[in-house]
């Protein structure tokens, strides 16, 4: 069973495809920067980390309307991009046995759950 405060962050998470309109995408990234500290704690890292993320709106012709960004960039689109980027040296050091594949695997599992909290302009599929 969820903790209360990972509940918060379910619960927030689910807010992000059913927002549309600028308030709604406010209150659901307010919901989210609040749910992911009670989650996560509010070191220094994770404050500077939620002034950063935001639920923002897209152009429409990406796919999604609204999701998690980095100052407007969608977070599932960064991780997309990162497939077959090499396995950074910070990574290969803690999982000296991680083939490119698992990498590209694990970043693939990432970025289609990002995809899954976005709200969908129309049907897509991850590429």
């Amino acid at each position: 069973m969820p903790t209360t405060a990972q509940a918060q962050l379910h619960q927030a998470l689910s807010q992000i495809p059913t927002a549309r309109t600028s308030s709604e995408i406010t209150d659901a990234s307010n919901a989210f920067q609040h749910a992911f500290l009670a989650f996560a704690s509010e070191t220094d890292d994770n404050r500077q980390c939620v002034s950063a993320v935001a639920v923002e709106s897209f152009d429409a012709s990406s796919g999604s309307s609204a999701g998690l960004a980095v100052h407007g960039v969608p977070i599932s689109s960064i991780l997309n991009a990162a497939e077959g980027c090499d396995i950074p040296g910070q990574i290969r050091r803690a999982f000296p046995d991680m083939q490119q594949t698992d990498w590209d695997h694990a970043l693939r599992v990432a970025t289609v759950i990002l995809v899954a909290f976005e709200a969908s302009s129309h049907v897509t599929n991850v590429a």
